[in-house]
């Protein structure tokens, strides 16, 4: 019983790492989206 739910808390922390990692993934893509918005309007 005890195994079954260290694995089950393993694979939760698991889950939110990645969660956490995506996010800070997506974020820095539309930051850096928005840079080369704002960069190509100056240019232009």
């Amino acid at each position: 019983m005890m195994k079954s739910i260290q694995e089950a808390e393993k694979k939760i922390s698991q889950c939110r790492l990645l969660f956490q990692k995506q996010q800070q993934l997506s974020q820095s893509i539309l930051t850096s989206s928005l840079a080369d918005i704002l960069y190509r309007r100056y240019e232009l």
